[in-house]
């Protein structure tokens, strides 16, 4: 969210107040324009020895081609690595990456439709739209399909080969998204449900036949190996940058593009019936390129195939087609071929896949190369677009506040190379401060750290008056990536504590400030703003320039009108701004990524006359800035660095944020401790959705209806200080930390089992609230129950194939595929007990089923003239006729007050014989039993939690038809037992 400016403004340099307005938009132009003459803080005085820039036209134009395809196997045997040489458009275009593993049945037809109404799922939509159309009338016959209307057409697109897994890869604004798409074959049936035509009441339902969830993201063109994951694809990049390989009229220089896509997609993530890939297998591989233009979700032609694919097309004639003859749900197996990979036979990747593909990091040569030319564009330079050449300087240096907001602007520019604007200050709250820089991850020692590139500096002693050295307590360095997809990146580093938080970042050139912190895995509780227009090329000239008097070169400095502009809460550098009156000192300073400085100060590092030389450090070497140039400033450093710049903060006058309507700033409460803000959004907990627990429990946050099933399974929550605390989660099934800690942990693995097992044991040390991942038989939809539907979950989410993800949540209900029937039955140990006698029931599954992976069972005992029956103990026997004997990864859990046992095998499942073991209930005839009772095994669903065999996977669902109690009579007479 975007906090608002408030309270009373005051002029910089200035202890008397008075108002004054924000700077005008954050967007780095016009800066003098929007700040005023009056806060001017400090002009350039140094030529920059980093480098002049000049702008000139030039840029480039997005286009689509598919050059080469390389495959690799990880070191570790556990990652198929994919490279692509090539582009794509920003425009919803896709590489889809189709993989065909062996002992399992994929589709040859696409059959990706009914995977959510498209809103709901997200993009792209390229693979839905090229799927099996929608019936949108079977005319009243639904058993003929020769008169069914569909929304475009009938077959999906058919594949070059079976195929199980579809990766799909689209870039969009400097971002790279990696989705798949499950497409395995499921009988026929679809894996669920969903309404096509919610407008039409009352007319059936369409099966859904893929799951799609997002894997990977990222920024393009970062130089580095590392995408955000949610599944496990936590390596590769994009570099989006080629203008080399085909053109639009010739394919002959394909292996000259160098750049492109890069993937390693674990073993993992490709499952086969017989669990994930181990690398020894022979797998189907080949990428399609296909259209993204899209303007609905059903009945619009979009999806196109282009002939950019690899294997290329055959036969000859085909790349000389407009692309959009090449096919709509094409059969592709008459245009192109796959490729046949050999596990154990591939080359092990030896490089770093960052999207910069060397064909020796495969084993030296390519699998595929392309032999069409382009129909969708070359990539190339327009003239008429802008371009830049390196540069960094630091021109005039503007600042204002508004009594909670410091506002910089900064006239200039940096280059996108990993150079830093690093700005520092002193609050001057207290005594604290810095002068000497120790702190060793200030500096950057490999690109993607976020350094600042200057650990071990002793910065120079800036006096706000004269012979009075400013200390720091905070710093802000900024960086930016390069253009088309710029970014501007935004570091907070607390010198004196030594924490780093980076900020988030903003788009370059975009117009605006707003930073996105959690993309990234940023932090902005008080929504900073920084914005960056890089276009520069005026101000100050390079070192070794004609004319270097002061008056020259400031006068070329006023010049520069574009560059940095920041909107800093107080807050972020240390100032309740109800605490009272404050001067901040800031200098600003560019360095390279590792350590190299600039003379490109402000204030401006030139001394006074008489002394009058640039400091120039025209090597860009790593020093101490004490000892620049000359011995002036080592004896008289007030004479080579210029006063800090400094402003005047006043306490707040005019209150704007007060949500709680009691006359105080909520920054100023949130600061001071009076309030809390959990969720670090600036705003206090009390007033962003109104999440007050004062019973402190979770159950008052998470089911605010009642209900008692979590209102978001994406949230995990907790009751502090009387206020909910909210932890957004990555999937469902994500139900605590490490051996029973209580926050979700962000992973998937045996200890959100085991939270689901203890829960439905009666046991869970965290909020039974908390601990629902799904439904009965993998369904995505909450059920308010802990149960063993749970704890498979869990596993599934641990090996990689569950359906059910975060966001969107819940997902397309899968629904449960019936396998099988069972009938159980209980034998109890002896037809007759005596008051006060124990007795056993035991479950036994009459028929034999052809796999069972876990069950739940729930008893209940009934009847008798007087007096009950009390369950006293659930066990399983280890006996041979266990359903599960022999094997090690078993689990169970037992939950004696509610009459209920689970058992169930890790990743594996087993056919059970007529009469096969499931559990051993025993019962205590109370003192003042007598009659018949009656032990009976519960297994009507609509009733709730009760009764379940699960199949092969969480999916398979084997349904209870009919079950047989176990008749016990209990009388003052001697008992009998059952020989």
């Amino acid at each position: 969210m975007t906090r608002r400016t408030m309270c009373v403004l005051t002029a910089a340099f200035s202890v008397a107040v008075a108002v004054a307005a924000p700077p005008g938009p954050i967007d780095g132009e016009a800066i003098p324009t929007n700040f005023g003459v009056g806060n001017l803080a400090a002009t350039q005085s140094n030529f920059t020895g980093f480098g002049d820039r000049t702008v000139f036209p030039g840029a480039v134009v997005e286009g689509n081609e598919t050059d080469q395809l390389f495959l690799a196997k990880s070191a570790l045997n556990d990652k198929l690595h994919v490279g692509i040489t090539g582009n794509l458009a920003t425009n919803g275009n896709i590489w889809l990456i189709g993989i065909g593993v062996p002992n399992r049945v994929g589709q040859t037809e696409n059959r990706a439709e009914g995977l959510g109404f498209c809103p709901d799922n997200g993009p792209p939509w390229t693979v839905r739209s090229s799927a099996r159309e929608i019936v949108i009338s079977d005319n009243g016959t639904p058993e003929i399909t020769s008169d069914d209307t569909y929304s475009d057409g009938v077959n999906g697109m058919i594949f070059p080969a079976e195929t199980d897994y579809a990766y799909a890869v689209d870039v969009f604004a400097g971002n790279i998204s990696i989705n798949r798409y499950i497409l395995h074959e499921v009988d026929g049936v679809g894996i669920g449900t969903w309404d096509p035509t919610p407008d039409n009441l009352g007319d059936a339902m369409a099966p859904v036949y893929a799951a799609k969830d997002n894997v990977a993201s990222g920024p393009t063109n970062d130089g580095d190996d590392i995408l955000t994951s949610a599944f496990g694809v936590d390596e590769g990049g994009f570099d989006n940058s080629n203008l080399l390989g085909i053109t639009g009229t010739d394919a002959s220089g394909a292996a000259t593009a160098t750049t492109g896509l890069e993937l390693g997609i674990p073993f993992t993530e490709l499952l086969t019936d017989l669990g994930a890939l181990d690398g020894t297998e022979t797998i189907e591989l080949y990428v399609l390129m296909i259209d993204g233009v899209e303007s609905s979700c059903v009945g619009d032609a979009y999806g196109h195939v282009v002939n950019q694919v690899l294997p290329p097309l055959s036969p000859g004639g085909v790349c000389d087609s407009p692309a959009d003859l090449i096919g709509f749900r094409p059969d592709l197996t008459t245009l192109m071929g796959v490729v046949s990979v050999d596990l154990n036979t591939i080359p092990a990747f030896t490089g770093i896949a960052e999207g910069v593909i060397d064909p020796a990091e495969y084993g030296g040569a390519a699998v595929a190369t392309q032999t069409c030319p382009t129909p969708y564009s070359d990539q190339a330079f327009d003239p008429s677009l802008f371009s830049r050449t390196a540069g960094s300087e630091l021109d005039a240096l503007y600042v204002t506040n508004d009594g909670t907001n410091l506002y910089l602007g900064i006239t200039g520019n940096i280059e996108e190379n990993g150079n830093r604007v690093t700005i520092f200050f002193d609050n001057t709250v207290d005594a604290g401060g810095e002068t000497f820089l120790s702190w060793d991850p200030m500096d950057e020692d490999t690109p993607g750290d976020g350094g600042a590139g200057l650990e071990g500096d002793a910065l120079p002693p800036l006096a706000s008056d004269i012979n009075t050295r400013a200390l720091f307590d905070y710093a802000i360095s900024i960086n930016a990536s390069a253009p088309p997809n710029g970014s501007v990146y935004v570091d907070l580093w607390d010198i004196v504590a030594q924490v780093k938080t980076f900020k988030g970042f903003s788009i370059l050139e975009s117009g605006s400030g707003e930073l996105d912190s959690v993309t990234q895995g940023g932090s902005n509780q008080w929504s900073m703003q920084v914005a960056l227009h890089n276009l520069n090329d005026l101000g100050v000239l390079g070192s070794g320039s004609i004319g270097d008097d002061i008056l020259t070169v400031e006068t070329a400095a006023g010049t520069a009108t574009t560059g940095f502009e920041l909107a800093i809460p107080l807050a972020d550098i240390g100032i309740n701004p109800c605490d009272g009156p404050a001067t901040i000192h800031m200098w600003s300073l560019v360095t390279g990524r590792t350590g190299w400085r600039s003379n490109q100060s402000l204030p401006t590092m030139r001394p006074l006359p008489p002394f009058d030389t640039q400091r120039d450090n025209p090597e860009n070497v790593v020093t101490d800035w004490y000892a620049v140039s000359d011995d002036t400033c080592i004896f008289a450093p007030n004479l080579c660095f210029r006063a800090a710049a400094h402003t005047y903060i006043t306490t707040p006058g005019a209150i704007v944020n007060d949500c709680n309507n009691n006359q105080i700033e909520d920054m100023c409460e949130i600061l001071d401790g009076s309030v809390n803000d959990a969720n670090f959004n600036g705003v206090p907990d009390t007033c962003d959705g109104g999440e007050a627990c004062p019973l402190g429990t979770a159950a008052e946050c998470a089911d605010v209806d009642g209900n008692n099933i979590t209102d978001s399974v994406c949230r995990w929550w907790d009751c502090s200080v009387d206020v909910c605390v909210e932890i957004p989660k990555g999937v469902p099934s994500d139900l605590g930390g490490a051996f029973g800690a209580c926050p979700a942990d962000a992973f998937c693995n045996i200890h959100d089992r085991n939270h689901a097992l203890t829960c439905f044991a009666g046991l869970n040390s965290c909020a039974t609230i908390n601990i629902d991942a799904g439904g009965a038989f993998g369904a995505c939809l909450v059920d308010g129950f802990c149960n063993i539907h749970d704890a498979n979950h869990a596993l599934s989410c641990f090996a990689g194939t569950n359906l059910c993800t975060c966001p969107p949540s819940p997902a397309p209900e899968t629904g449960p595929r019936v396998v099988g029937q069972a009938s159980l039955r209980a034998v109890s140990t002896s037809r007759s007990a005596l008051p006060g006698e124990l007795v056993q029931v035991q479950i036994l599954v009459d028929n034999p089923l052809d796999a069972l992976q876990s069950y739940q069972l729930h008893t209940v005992a009934s009847g008798g003239r007087r007096g009950q029956l009390e369950l006293v103990d659930i066990e399983v026997d280890d006996r041979m006729d266990f359903v599960f004997a022999g094997f090690l990864s078993t689990f169970d859990a037992f939950n004696v007050a509610k009459g209920q046992m689970l058992s169930g095998l890790d990743f594996d499942h087993v056919a059970t014989a007529d009469d096969a073991y499931l559990a051993t209930f025993t019962y205590r005839a109370s003192p003042d039993a007598v009659g018949t009772f009656v032990v009976d095994i519960l297994h009507d669903e609509s009733a709730g939690d009760q009764t379940f065999l699960v199949g092969a996977n969480s999916r398979d669902k084997i349904e209870v038809t009919k079950t047989n109690p176990a008749v016990i009579v209990v009388s003052s007479g001697p008992a009998r037992s059952i020989r």
